[in-house]
């Protein structure tokens, strides 16, 4: 095993060569690319949407119906005149002007008839998600029902042409579409404010969704120069569950400074954050010496912000510890029978009461963390804001299951 030296000697040699990664890499790296910019690369409803647009003869991709016939003639190449009723030359002598684009019509993705042509063609669009059960199906005895008559396509898109479950419809991968792509952008003569859109779409099937081969052979090299560090790096690397965490000490400890909450982050975890009121603390005051609460605070209370999954995280509850004198125990546990508990145990340890939700706090929040384009000032100041609305909301809530004034 190497020792910290080896590795830091290892670090460093990373470190001084990411210049020279940065610059080989940058053909790849654009930030200003419109999909990055709005994290639309791994969104099916985004990709079927711009591939609608790029579909429609009438748009202003200035293709006509060209792009829609290259992908219709890459659909029926490999076909026998046993498999299909559609030819190659049907496809390139026909005029698909008419051609309408439904989207998610009977939960289709992409939908295209031309009533001039008597054709139908079904999409069914996946990026990450796997193919449900009896889907394909159900969408073709759609099809074959409502429209009678006509020749159909059923084509099954995926970034690397995975196999269907049904034998009836044609594979094609995201490659095929950024080789048409590709090749209707060289044949334009003038290029248009569109084009720049449709370049950023090309980068970005390049980058994200596809793994062109030299970007390969420039990683695999970039690993095997570095790979020990890079190892080190990918071990040691924050989950987004651990940056929340982080964020919420930090937002928190903004909110202490304006005395607007009680915070000492020494007890709290990174699944559970917990602060105080100044209000409860009253109503709850600090225990004697001799009696460490559940915290070993001499709290006998706290507010906890659940953060062991990206779905629960963002909720409150305010939670009290069995760990408090005798006096206090009685007390608490009258307060829990007004507020309907029932068969309370006689040696409970813990009592919940409250969910509250951090409205800015979300599955889909938590899992663009890294993504993230602002600064983490930004981040932290936008949790601080949602956290204080969420507080007033919890010091009206509260009146309901403690009357202060009595206390």
């Amino acid at each position: 095993m190497e020792n910290h030296n080896d590795m830091k000697i290892k670090l460093q040699s990373l470190v001084g060569d990411l210049d020279l990664i940065e610059d080989e890499l940058s053909k790849w790296i654009n930030p200003t690319n419109i999909f990055s910019i709005l994290k639309l690369s791994r969104n099916e409803i985004r990709h079927s949407n711009f591939l609608s647009y790029l579909f429609d003869p009438k748009e202003s991709h200035s293709y006509d119906d060209n792009f829609l016939k290259d992908f219709l003639k890459l659909c029926v190449t490999n076909e026998t005149e046993e498999q299909s009723t559609i030819s190659y030359f049907d496809v390139a002598l026909s005029d698909y002007s008419d051609m309408f684009i439904y989207r998610e019509k009977a939960n289709i993705d992409l939908l295209l008839v031309s009533e001039k042509n008597k054709l139908v063609v079904c999409i069914e669009n996946k990026i990450d998600a796997s193919e449900s059960a009896h889907q394909l199906k159900k969408y073709q005895d759609y099809v074959e029902m409502t429209y009678k008559g006509y020749d159909y396509l059923f084509v099954f898109l995926t970034p690397n042409g995975l196999e269907p479950s049904k034998d009836e419809w044609k594979i094609v991968s995201y490659s095929d579409v950024l080789r048409i792509l590709e090749r209707r952008q060289t044949l334009k003569r003038i290029e248009t404010k569109v084009d720049i859109l449709i370049n950023d779409y090309i980068d970005m099937l390049r980058r994200d969704i596809l793994m062109d081969e030299e970007l390969q052979k420039i990683c695999q090299r970039i690993y095997a120069e570095h790979k020990d560090a890079l190892d080190l790096i990918f071990e040691n690397r924050p989950d987004n569950l651990s940056i929340m965490s982080e964020l919420y000490f930090e937002a928190l400890t903004e909110l202490a400074k304006e005395d607007k909450v009680i915070f000492d982050p020494s007890f709290s975890g990174k699944s559970l954050v917990r602060f105080e009121s100044k209000e409860l603390s009253k109503v709850f005051p600090k225990l004697p010496e001799n009696i460490s609460g559940g915290w070993n605070n001499h709290k006998p209370y706290a507010f906890e912000i659940n953060n062991k999954s990206e779905q629960s995280s963002g909720r409150i509850k305010l939670a009290f510890t069995g760990d408090v004198d005798s006096e206090r125990r009685e007390e608490l546990e009258e307060f829990f029978r007004k507020q309907g508990s029932k068969n309370l145990k006689t040696n409970w340890r813990w009592k919940s009461i409250g969910n509250w939700k951090i409205k800015l706090v979300s599955s889909k929040f938590i899992q663009d963390l890294t993504l993230e384009e602002e600064s983490r000032e930004n981040l932290v100041k936008k949790l601080k804001e949602s956290i204080e609305k969420t507080l007033k909301q919890i010091d009206t809530n509260v009146l309901e299951y403690i009357d202060l004034k009595d206390k």
